[in-house]
Order: C-alpha cells, then structure tokens, then sequence
C-alpha cells in the first residue's frame, strides 16, 4: 500500500528489534540476583546468585546483602546437602505441575480452537478470495491480499488493546471459539463456490477484521483470566504453560491449510 518492495519493508521493520534492543539495555531495571536451577540435582529448587558489574537500579545496599547472604545459604546448602532422593523428588515436582496444568485446559482448549481456525483462515484460505477491478474497488489480487492482513492485524491489535474497557468474562470464552469456527466454515465454503455469496471485497474486508477481533479478544481475555484466578504463586507457570494452546492452534492450522488449499483448487478450477 505504501509503495515499498520486498527488500524495504523488511528493512523498515528492523526499528523494532533496534526498539527492543534499546529497552532492554537502558530501560529495564536489572534485580541484584537471578534465579538458577541446578540441573545435576534437581532436588535442588535454584538459589540466588549474585549479579556482579552492573548498576542496580532501584535496589538499596540492604536489599543486595540480603540476596548475597541467601545466595551464600542455598550455596552451603547444596554443597552438603543430601541428593538422594533427587528422582522421587523430581517426580513430585512433575506430577504437581500437571495437576496445575489440568484446570488451564479449560482456557486452553477455545483458545486453540480460535487460533486454529484464524491460521486456518490466513494461510489457507485469504489468498484463494480473490475478487475482480469491479468488486474490489480495482485491487490487484496482491493488493487484496496485503489488505486482508493488514485488517486481521488492525482486529487483533484493537481487540487486545481494549480489554480494560470490554473484559469478556471466563465463561465466555468458548463462544469466541465457536464465533471462529463459523468464520472458518463460512469462508471454506465461499472460496470453494468461488465467492457465490459475497458480491463484494468490502464485505470479506469486515469479515476478516471481525476474525482479528475474535483472535485477539479470545487471546488476551484468556490470560487475563489465568491471571485473576490463578493462585500468585502459580501465576507465572500456569501462564507460560497457557501458551502451548495458541502455538499448537497454529501448527495444526498450518499442515491443515495445506490439504484444504489443494482440496479447494481441485474442487474449484
């Protein structure tokens, strides 16, 4: 739409890892310890160590003797301490996560089915909707394209960024789920049927910002329900864990577009 080749606008993007790379360095905060596991034990849960050379913001002299004095205990802890029962531990560490993940999969589950049937939409199916100069307002089919993307991200980025004023509650979520599949089905059929039903790109244009819509609402509704239910001291596993739903919906998305792109051009043409 702005005029820009392949090689420039890949160029333009490269702001955003400068962006990170800067945040990072300057903007954070850096905590006097770090957390870290021992793999050779893993009894042993991680101790404090020190961070050394760099500048602590934020955190007074007390704050770091503190964390070097808890640092020095877990040391002399795990030096002489007895790693015996190193494997029955760790098989209580692994059965207590999967009875933390078991009540996730009721979040999980329409989150994957939305991210499923959204990628399935994306790489599947947008690039075989393609309308004439007198329906798509004299788009080339590479200008649809670009269009459609361009107004699933503009859903998801609006979707995402409004949950302070439209939180969806729990219970809602699998009808995001629901809402999606429909959007799959229904644009299935029309590519199949060659856009028998849509006399008009504007109409796909809503159709598909309504998809983003859906996606970012399910996305991040989703975690801010782990967030609120979720117990602090499990926050930050069952969160992480969450996300598998999202990747696996994409993966299964992308081998399924695959057949459904040949199913449709042998069906079609």
């Amino acid at each position: 739409m702005l005029g820009l080749n392949a090689k420039q606008a890949l160029l333009a993007m490269l702001v955003v890892p400068t962006i990170l790379a800067l945040t990072y360095g300057f903007l954070l905060q850096s905590p006097p310890s770090t957390h870290r596991v021992w793999l050779r034990w893993p009894s042993f849960n991680g101790m404090n160590i020190s961070i050394f050379g760099r500048r602590r913001t934020g955190f007074s002299s007390t704050t770091t003797e503190s964390f070097t004095s808890s640092a020095e205990d877990d040391l002399q802890r795990l030096l002489h301490g007895d790693h015996l029962d190193a494997r029955q531990t760790l098989r209580k560490n692994v059965w207590r996560k999967i009875r933390m993940a078991k009540p996730l999969l009721r979040f999980m589950v329409p989150l994957a089915i939305v991210y499923f049937s959204e990628y399935f939409i994306n790489q599947g199916l947008l690039e075989l909707l393609v309308f004439n100069c007198a329906t798509s307002f004299n788009l080339s089919p590479m200008q649809q394209y670009r269009w459609y993307q361009v107004l699933y991200q503009l859903g998801v980025f609006i979707s995402r960024s409004s949950i302070k004023f439209f939180p969806i509650r729990a219970s809602l979520l699998p009808s995001l789920a629901l809402l999606q599949i429909l959007n799959a089905l229904l644009l299935f059929f029309e590519s199949l049927n060659g856009l028998a039903h849509l006399p008009h790109i504007i109409l796909l244009m809503f159709i598909i910002f309504y998809e983003g819509l859906l996606g970012g609402a399910a996305y991040v509704n989703t975690f801010s329900a782990i967030h609120r239910t979720v117990s602090k001291a499990n926050r930050e596993f069952c969160i992480s864990f969450a996300t598998i739903a999202d990747s696996l919906g994409i993966v299964f998305a992308g081998f399924s577009s695959i057949y459904a792109h040949n199913f449709i051009c042998d069906h079609r043409w």
